[in-house]
């Protein structure tokens, strides 16, 4: 489990604060585990997040949209998300979809357990598109699925 805490964004990457105390929102446990999971998945490793943790897709920038590329990003996803254990690798899985001759989109799915017995089962799911020319886009928020 991740230790610690972050502040809550809206989904457009904006700080949350609560509207009668002033106070800015945080997130903790899963939805620290997601947020810390998304901002990896979008990070250059020695840039603005962490030195030694980022996905850094941008690696593959240059290289042909094929599926030696897409698996090279998927594994580059999940070696970021496994790092440090933030995220075992049994409750990732990760589809990657050629769109066209630059372009591939991964969407990443991540399990959590909830529930006294850890019961209920809920994926969250984070898209990126990388393009081998102008670089990753991911589309901020994620999506719960239960």
């Amino acid at each position: 489990m991740a230790e610690g805490f972050d502040f809550d964004l809206t989904t457009l990457g904006e700080i949350i604060v609560t509207p009668d105390t002033h106070e800015i929102k945080t997130v903790k446990d899963d939805d620290l585990r997601i947020q810390l999971a998304y901002n990896r998945i979008k990070s250059v490793t020695n840039e603005w997040f962490m030195d030694d943790i980022g996905a850094n897709l941008e690696e593959l920038i240059g290289k042909h949209c094929n599926a030696d590329t897409a698996e090279d990003g998927k594994r580059k996803i999940i070696d970021s998300l496994t790092f440090d254990e933030l995220w075992d690798e049994d409750d990732i899985f990760i589809k990657a979809q050629i769109l066209n001759n630059i372009n591939i989109t991964y969407t990443i799915y991540l399990r959590t357990y909830q529930g006294e017995s850890e019961e209920t089962i809920i994926t969250t799911e984070i898209e990126a598109t990388l393009d081998l020319i102008k670089g990753v886009h991911i589309r901020y928020g994620w999506e719960p699925r239960r």
